[in-house]
């Protein structure tokens, strides 16, 4: 099964089940991976692997974005593929 990669920074700003609350006009940062093909790898070990390495860059890549001060109905979407 094909996977992809979508991370998500400041969600929790819109609703929180944990909090029990919701919040109007926060900015939310995006980014979506490359779609990753396991048939591109030569077993589960190595799929799993760039997976995982991606899973860690979009990590990065989404919690360097800065979304103070924006105030809005829209999204940051960082889609640069890693």
């Amino acid at each position: 099964m094909p996977v992809q990669i979508v991370s998500a920074k400041n969600k929790e700003k819109i609703i929180s089940e944990k909090q029990m609350t919701v919040h109007f006009g926060a900015t939310i940062a995006v980014a979506h991976s490359e779609v990753i093909h396991p048939r591109e790898y030569g077993d589960f070990e190595a799929f799993f692997s760039k997976i995982q390495a991606t899973w860690d860059a979009m990590w990065v890549m989404v919690d360097n974005v800065d979304v103070t001060g924006s105030r809005g109905w829209w999204c940051v979407c960082v889609c640069a593929y890693v």
